[in-house]
């Protein structure tokens, strides 16, 4: 696997005033072909490996639809490594997705809140449609030999920024011991290559996890720590973990520009935990490459519909938003609005349906209220994160940040 920034310059990024950056991850899947992802971007939430409440048909119309991230939640009792194993590899076809989208796989799920003090030293614990369950790390490792993901994120000892410093250093051993595991099994073995013979990367790419709560000492320590371990082994990236789960802004902002400045620049890093238009504008300015795909959904599911710009993507003048991140189609004045949720946006709830229509079928409970604000809220993402990618690459994102803060939440 392979991350090449292109933009800002190396001068720019040396100077140390461009922490941001722009670029593209390639690898090779398991049928032998390769995958371009350009970065910034999100990996879209799925629930029992399919993305909610979209079918294949809204999913082929959602612009740079990339990436998916899937958890162990619904699927590690079923469908199982038994009936996975029999799709050899290609449960992209099991699971109804295109060939052609990059699979992580991590045994965190953002839609969840997970208690402290559960997880061993010998396994973590896991929430799944059959109640909690202990996974070892060798049967996390059968898991993702059946699932056979593009991408799977080491286990981590997840803890909320609430324990204290003593249990997260626990934490950090453990999810450090993990990894070691990971390492010396059967998913650092070589893989396919773009021409589809044995290469010499893993057949998963492997992305180390970094812990340690809210404490810098710590946070500095795991990081060093999975570094020196994809010296000896084939790390492909770095996945974030444990963040917006008790911190403060300012402590999560330092911690990310610190844990940042540490990772080797030729790795890509993910950012693990919901985040909003403007955390993830902060943390791309970090340095952070990859999102959670969550907040579509979330906000589709309360009847939100996002109505925000960024960039060179500006509100039309016939719009029920009024410089509002979001706008609720519960609302009573949606009954007589005949209007697109967003104009010029092209999702099928735009260009086919008004905010009347839509507010009429969620107070009627069809789950077609849903449908719409689910590819509506993603397709704005996606539109979202080509805008960031525009602005680095025209040297711009701070002013359009700068922009974005004064015209959401006036500051």
């Amino acid at each position: 696997m392979d991350f090449t920034i292109i933009s800002p310059t190396e001068e720019k990024r040396r100077s140390g005033d461009k922490k941001y950056r722009a670029g593209v991850f390639s690898h090779g899947n398991h049928q032998g072909k390769r995958k371009l992802v350009h970065t910034p971007t999100y990996a879209l939430f799925t629930r029992s490996g399919h993305v909610p409440h979209l079918m294949p048909d809204l999913l082929s119309q959602i612009p740079n639809f990339d990436i998916v991230l899937a958890s162990l939640r619904d699927t590690l009792s079923s469908p199982g490594t038994a009936t996975l194993k029999k799709y050899d590899g290609n449960t992209h076809k099991f699971f109804g997705l295109p060939d052609n989208i990059t699979t992580i796989l991590s045994a965190f799920d953002s839609e969840l809140i997970y208690p402290d003090g559960l997880n061993g030293e010998e396994d973590v614990s896991i929430s799944s449609t059959s109640g909690r369950t202990k996974l070892t790390v060798s049967n996390f490792i059968n898991f993702v030999e059946a699932y056979a993901p593009d991408v799977v994120i080491s286990l981590a000892d997840i803890q909320s920024a609430a324990v204290s410093e003593k249990r997260q250093r626990k934490a950090v051993d453990r999810t450090l011991a993990y990894l070691d595991h990971i390492c010396a099994s059967s998913l650092a073995k070589p893989g396919i290559d773009a021409e589809g013979s044995t290469g010499t990367q893993p057949y998963t790419g492997i992305f180390g996890s970094i812990v340690g709560g809210r404490s810098t000492n710590l946070r500095r320590q795991c990081t060093k720590e999975v570094i020196s371990r994809s010296l000896t082994h084939t790390l492909d990236g770095f996945a974030l973990c444990g963040f917006n789960m008790g911190e403060s802004q300012e402590e999560r902002a330092s911690l990310i520009s610190m844990i940042c400045n540490e990772l080797p620049e030729n790795k890509i890093r993910l950012l693990q935990g919901c985040m909003g238009p403007l955390e993830i504008l902060e943390q791309v300015e970090l340095g952070v490459d990859l999102f959670d795909g969550l907040y579509p959904f979330l906000t589709a599911e309360e009847g939100y519909a996002t109505t925000f710009s960024f960039g060179s993507w500006r509100l039309g003048s016939d719009t029920a938003a009024s410089k509002e991140l979001k706008i609720s189609l519960w609302d009573g004045n949606m009954e007589s609005f005949f209007g697109p949720l967003l104009p010029g946006c092209p999702c099928v709830a735009c260009t086919k349906y008004t905010c009347a229509y839509i507010h009429h079928l969620l107070h009627a409970h069809e789950m077609l209220a849903f449908v719409l604000l689910a590819h509506h809220n993603v397709v704005h993402f996606s539109t979202f994160f080509d805008e960031i990618r525009k602005s680095i690459q025209s040297d711009r994102l701070r002013e359009n940040i700068e922009i974005f803060k004064k015209e959401y939440y006036m500051i």
